[in-house]
Parts: C-alpha cells; structure tokens; sequence
C-alpha cells in the first residue's frame, strides 16, 4: 500500500483502513484480531493494524479457496 502523498510503504494503519481493505465491517475485523489471524499493536490510544498482516491472511485464504475439496472414503 502505498501513501497518497509520498512514495513511502505504509506499515500499518487504522482499523477503519483496515475494515475497507478486507471489505469487512468493525465485528469481523476484531474477530480476526482476537483469532490471531491478523497482527496488531496500540500506538498511545491509537490501534494500528499490520499492512503485512492483511496481505498475508488474504494470501492465505486465497490459497485455501484454491485446494481441491477432500473426497470421503466412502
């Protein structure tokens, strides 16, 4: 992700940043949170989400989606 203003990474942002990234609303983002699926830490009051974070749990729900379902031995 990139700053609007400069060309410098952005490591982390808001969780309304966040919410919009992952299309997800404040519940779902928090339950990630809490399952550890995303990383994030407290700046003073300010919650920051990991941009690495993000990236990585949708790489790994795309990757799951990709897996053929298992058949059952019958």
């Amino acid at each position: 992700m990139k700053s609007n203003q400069t060309d410098i990474d952005v490591l982390a942002v808001s969780p309304k940043v966040a919410r919009q990234m992952l299309g997800c609303g404040n519940t779902r983002l928090y339950e990630l949170l809490n399952a550890g699926e995303i990383k994030s830490y407290r700046d003073g009051g300010a919650r920051k989400i990991v941009v690495a974070s993000l990236r990585e749990f949708v790489a790994r729900k795309v990757a799951e989606s990709q897996k053929p379902a298992s058949v059952g031995s019958g």
